[in-house]
C-alpha cells in the first residue's frame, strides 16, 4: 500500500472513531453539564466561575459536583486555582474562599466518620493515533507511515472514602503503534496501575501514599508527570534518567506530606527510584516549594536527592551487574496561567555519581505556551508549543527538540489534535528525529 493510501486510510479511521466517540457520547450521561443558577448551592450566582465556559476534563467530577470543566481548568490539563485547591485536598470541592463545607461535597453520609459516594467518579479514555508518521531509517531519512487505532485506554476512579480522605487509581494499557493491521495480532497492550490514598485534615497537611509518578501529587503543570501533556509527545526533561536512569516521570512507591499556608505550597517527601532498580527503600528524599506571587503568577523550586543501585543490562564476564549511583535533582519553576494562556518554564540540573568514578553533571530547561480561544463555546488550543533542552553525558550532547501542534473539542469529551516534533540540534551522535501525529482523544 503506498504512503499516500495509507494516509488516506489513517483519516478515514479516525473519523470512524470520532463518530463512535460521538454516538457513545450521546449515550452517557452529560460530561459537563453547565451551571445556570446557584441551585446546587455550589457556586453564588455573582461567581465568575458560574458561568465559564465548557470544556473536557474528568467528566465524572463534572457531574458529580454539576459544574462545568472550566471550573478547575484553564484547559485541560491546565489547572485554575479552583482545580489546584481541588486536587491538593483530595478531591475535596472548595468554596470561593477556598474553604471547604460539607454541604457542598455531594457525599451520602453513613457514620459521623463514613462516608459513601453519591456518584462514584469513574471515566474512561480512549486514545487513538491513526496517523503518526517517523522516520523509516535510523539516519532520520524516510518517511513511515505507523498506525495504533486504539494506541491507549483508562479507566480512572477517584473520590472520597471518609470525611477527609482520598483515593486515586488509574488502571492503563498502551499498545504501540504498528505498520499495518496484521501487526495487530503481533503487538500485545502493556498494562499499568497507579494508585494513591490520601489522608487530608487541613490545608496545610496532607498525607498521599502509592505506587505513581511522585510528582503526580504537584497541583502545578510544569511538575506534573502523571497528566497529560498539551502534546501528545510527553515531556523530554522530566524524561530523562541521564546516567543512573532515575527519572522523575517514572511510577515508584512513594510516601508524600505537603500542603499550603496562604500563598506558600509546599511538598516532602520519600520513595524508591523508578524503572524496577534495586534499591533498599527509602532511598530518595524530595522537597518542594511553591509561591503564588500574583493572581497568575507562580514561582518555585526543587530537589531530590538519594542513592539507587542499577542493574547493568550486559554485564562482562567477570563484571559486576550493578551500579551503585549516588545522585541529586535540583531545579526552578515558573507557572504563569491566566483565562486564555498558559506558560511554564523550568529549569533542571542534575548529578548523578558513579561508585568509582566523579560526578557527572547535566543540566536541561524546558518551556511550554499554549493559548486557548473558543468555536462554538468549546476550547480550541491554537498554538500550542514547546522547546525543550537537555544536555547529557557529562555536558558532551546536548539535544535541543521543538514541539508544535494545534488541537480543539469537537465535542465537549472529544478531542483532535496535530502535533509535530523535530530535533532542532541532534544528540551527539544521533541522527535528526522527528514526528507527526494526528491523534484521537475521548473522555466519558
Amino acid at each position: 500500500m503506498s504512503f499516500r493510501r495509507k494516509l488516506c486510510f489513517g483519516v478515514s479511521t479516525a473519523a470512524i472513531l470520532m463518530s463512535f466517540g460521538g454516538l457513545l457520547n450521546l449515550l452517557a450521561p452529560p460530561p459537563c453539564p453547565l451551571r445556570f443558577s446557584a441551585d446546587a448551592g455550589l457556586l453564588p450566582p455573582r461567581s465568575s466561575l458560574a458561568t465559564a465556559g465548557q470544556a473536557n476534563a474528568i467528566p465524572a467530577f463534572a457531574r458529580k459536583f454539576n459544574v462545568n470543566c472550566m471550573t478547575c481548568h484553564i484547559a485541560p490539563p491546565y489547572l485554575n486555582k479552583t482545580g489546584r485547591l481541588f486536587k491538593e485536598r483530595g478531591y475535596l470541592f472548595p468554596n470561593e474562599d477556598g474553604q471547604i463545607e460539607e454541604s457542598m461535597q455531594q457525599h451520602q453520609k453513613i457514620t459521623g466518620s463514613l462516608i459513601l459516594e453519591k456518584y462514584l467518579p469513574l471515566a474512561f479514555r480512549v486514545q487513538s493515533l491513526p496517523a503518526d508518521v517517523v522516520p523509516a531509517n535510523a539516519d532520520g531519512s524516510g518517511a513511515q507511515y505507523e498506525f495504533s487505532p486504539v494506541n491507549y485506554v483508562a479507566l480512572m476512579g477517584m473520590g472520597n472514602t471518609f470525611d477527609y480522605g482520598s483515593f486515586n487509581i488509574i488502571a492503563e494499557a498502551t499498545a504501540p503503534s504498528v505498520v499495518n493491521l496484521t501487526d495487530l495480532t503481533q503487538n500485545g497492550f502493556s498494562f499499568d496501575i497507579n494508585a494513591k490514598i490520601g489522608f487530608h485534615p487541613l490545608s496545610y497537611i496532607n498525607v498521599v501514599a502509592g505506587y505513581a509518578p511522585v510528582m503526580s501529587t504537584d497541583p502545578y503543570p510544569s511538575l506534573t508527570s502523571a497528566d497529560t501533556p498539551l502534546t501528545i509527545h510527553p515531556r523530554i526533561l522530566l524524561a530523562s534518567g541521564f546516567d543512573s536512569g532515575v527519572t522523575m516521570s517514572d511510577a515508584a512507591p512513594f510516601l508524600s506530606i505537603y500542603g499550603r499556608a496562604g500563598i506558600v505550597y509546599y511538598r516532602a517527601g520519600l520513595s524508591a527510584p523508578p524503572g524496577g532498580m534495586v534499591a533498599v527503600n527509602p532511598s530518595l528524599a524530595q522537597a518542594r516549594v511553591a509561591v503564588d506571587v500574583t493572581e497568575i503568577v507562580e514561582i518555585g523550586a526543587f530537589g531530590l536527592g538519594g542513592k539507587a543501585t542499577v542493574p547493568a543490562v550486559n554485564p562482562a564476564a567477570g563484571a559486576s551487574t550493578t551500579t551503585n549511583f549516588s545522585l541529586w535533582r535540583t531545579g526552578l519553576d515558573m507557572n504563569v496561567t491566566s483565562s486564555n494562556y498558559a506558560l511554564t518554564l523550568l529549569g533542571l540540573v542534575a548529578g548523578d555519581a558513579p561508585q568509582g568514578s566523579g560526578a557527572d553533571v547535566n543540566c536541561g530547561a524546558s518551556g511550554e505556551f499554549m493559548y486557548v480561544t473558543y468555536l462554538k463555546g468549546r476550547p480550541f488550543l491554537l498554538p500550542v508549543g514547546r522547546l525543550e533542552w537537555v544536555q547529557a553525558n557529562n555536558g558532551s550532547s546536548n539535544r535541543v527538540t521543538g514541539f508544535a501542534g494545534l488541537s480543539g473539542f469537537v465535542r465537549d469529551n472529544i478531542r483532535i489534535g496535530l502535533d509535530g516534533s523535530v530535533d532542532l540540534r541532534p544528540a551527539a551522535g544521533s541522527s535528526r528525529i522527528w514526528r507527526g501525529t494526528l491523534y484521537g482523544d475521548l473522555v466519558f
